[in-house]
């Protein structure tokens, strides 16, 4: 019979090698969230910046350019949400003439940095978004 101190002994070390086979696994699923996690938290905050920034723009006053309000209030809000443009981001806003109706159109497209980079993540968050403008008269934009 095996005494059972010796036993013991022997179980301790096995509990080690366990966790450090384990703690390289657990780690990257860690790294994968945050990463994954983050890339999505931006997104929807470029999201919301495109919705609002259209939305300020398509109630723009009868004959106020409704483009660069749009995409100054979508810079903005980007800034406020600690995700500033430089020189790499695409804001574009376009008036567009479909069916008889003038639809404002935003893009905005931001290069991503994930935080900790272990796992493959999209070069950059993007969004688009467009709703009708709710003065329908093109002339006083210059159409």
């Amino acid at each position: 019979m095996i005494p059972s101190t010796t036993c013991r002994t022997a179980r301790r070390g096995s509990a080690a090698v366990e966790f450090g086979l384990t703690i390289p696994v657990l780690l990257g699923i860690l790294a994968a969230v945050i990463d994954y996690g983050w890339y999505l938290g931006t997104g929807s905050a470029v999201l919301n910046a495109v919705k609002d920034g259209v939305r300020l723009g398509v109630s723009a006053h009868y004959g106020e350019d409704p483009r660069p309000l749009a995409t100054q209030a979508a810079l903005d809000i980007l800034t406020s949400s600690n995700l500033p443009c430089d020189s790499d981001c695409t804001v574009a806003a376009t008036i567009e003439d479909r069916s008889g109706y003038q639809v404002l159109t935003l893009l905005v497209q931001r290069p991503y940095q994930a935080p900790i980079g272990l796992v493959p993540t999209p070069a950059q968050n993007g969004a688009a978004f467009e709703m009708l403008l709710e003065h329908q008269d093109l002339s006083w934009y210059g159409f």
